[in-house]
């Protein structure tokens, strides 16, 4: 499933069609109240349902949140609202749509280019008890969700900016923040819009970035992220941030560029721990140690890295990184970072790849991007298959086949994940 910024979202066949049919399976418009709204969100699904924001930079007036059934009809789709306070009514959902269990049903969560993150049922649409929650300021970044706290209930992981300024009794500076929230939002205080957090971490610059998790800590669950470069001279910018659950820094590792990208966590070195991968505005690719923050290498790629990194045993019997750039696609070796094939050197690309266990047993990967001049440029999606390859190596542990993990957008990388009632909800 991919979107567009003219206002669709397609669902494309893996395998090629049997007597001419074509390859897309369905597409739909989306809706706005003058017309389509394009799609920066990435899809994501489950039981078959695809979740999706609508409204994006560009349009951050106007957007929402919206489902759509396996056969291509409109399950739901909820409007994005700003508080009464912000002068703009309606706002973009640029985030993709994480689905997790929440408040014992299975939900999606989706901050917005606005004030707020809503959190639905994922098959009605149902506004959950404690939403929307007031996030202070604009988020491009997908939440995570995992159970961080140990404590049985799934927790809500996100980023996203702040501006100076007091709010609802909070003061806020320029910059950004991570933040642990119960699954319960405001619940305990209707009151106060931006109750129900078990922690927040702060940092001078704003998080676009979509945070990982994963027991990244010796056992102990931590968080990762990029930053992004909204305001300039800042001095997390271009770092890479570890935070723990109780949102205190780890450590912070400074790269050669803005580090838009998402961060992977995936055990490339192959000694059963998961490193973190992360690409730079500058055309580098970075292989951490996810335990204290220290570079295993670099490598320089062409074309901007943009979109996340995405990781799997390509045939070798070890982990290969698939990386997109606003010039093409390239695989490097997990071990050592050696570029060892060009995927494609002539499509832009500020999303991340996918890989899949194809219906022939081999392992594919689809790009999305554009090809073309500026002002003459069209969308394009590739699919290709890796010779020799083993379908069934795509979901192994320590893998990252696709953006923010998996197809729920869970950005978790092997946490538990509660399924049950919640004992506590934080403060």
């Amino acid at each position: 499933m991919v979107g567009d910024r003219s206002g669709h979202v397609f669902a494309v066949y893996l395998a090629p069609r049997a007597n001419g049919e074509s390859t897309v399976a369905w597409s739909v418009t989306t809706r706005g109240p003058h017309g389509p709204v394009g799609v920066d969100s990435s899809p994501s699904t489950r039981d078959g349902i695809v979740f999706f924001g609508i409204g994006w930079a560009g349009e951050r007036g106007v957007g929402g949140y919206e489902a759509i059934n396996p056969n291509g009809s409109r399950r739901w789709f909820r409007l994005a609202v700003n508080p009464v306070t912000d002068p703009t009514r309606d706002a973009g959902v640029a985030a993709g749509l994480t689905v997790g269990v929440l408040q014992s049903q299975i939900a999606v969560v989706g901050p917005s280019l606005g004030q707020r993150t809503y959190v639905l049922n994922a098959s009605s649409g149902a506004l959950l008890r404690g939403f929307p929650w007031f996030q202070a300021d604009t988020e491009y970044s997908t939440a995570a969700v995992a159970d961080v706290e140990g404590n049985g209930q799934n927790q809500i992981i996100e980023g996203g900016n702040t501006t100076a300024g007091i709010s609802y009794g909070t003061r806020y500076s320029d910059g950004g923040e991570i933040r642990i929230l119960s699954e319960g939002g405001r619940s305990r205080n209707l009151r106060h819009p931006g109750s129900g957090l078990y922690c927040q971490y702060r940092t001078d610059q704003g998080i676009d970035s979509s945070p990982a998790v994963g027991d990244i800590f010796g056992g102990r669950p931590g968080i990762v992220v990029g930053t992004s470069a909204e305001r300039a001279h800042k001095k997390t910018t271009d770092d890479v941030i570890a935070i723990n659950a109780s949102c205190r820094l780890v450590w912070e590792t400074r790269l050669d560029g803005v580090t838009l990208s998402s961060p992977a966590l995936a055990d490339l070195l192959g000694n059963g721990s998961l490193q973190v991968v992360e690409g730079t505005e500058s055309g580098s690719v970075y292989c951490l140690d996810a335990a204290n923050g220290a570079i295993y290498w670099k490598t320089r790629v062409r074309g901007a890295v943009i979109g996340g990194v995405v990781t799997a045993d390509l045939g070798q019997g070890h982990q290969d990184l698939v990386v997109p750039t606003t010039t093409g696609a390239f695989i490097l070796d997990g071990r050592t970072g050696v570029v060892v094939a060009t995927l494609e050197n002539d499509v832009g690309l500020q999303n991340s790849p996918l890989v899949t266990d194809d219906p022939n047993g081999t392992i594919g990967i689809t790009v999305a991007g554009y090809s073309g001049s500026r002002g003459s440029q069209h969308a394009v999606i590739e699919h290709f298959e890796i010779v020799g390859s083993s379908g069934a190596d795509v979901n192994a542990i320590g893998t990252w086949p696709e953006f923010h993990h998996d197809p729920e957008l869970s950005g978790n990388a092997g946490l538990a994940v509660a399924a049950s009632a919640p004992r506590r909800v934080g403060r």
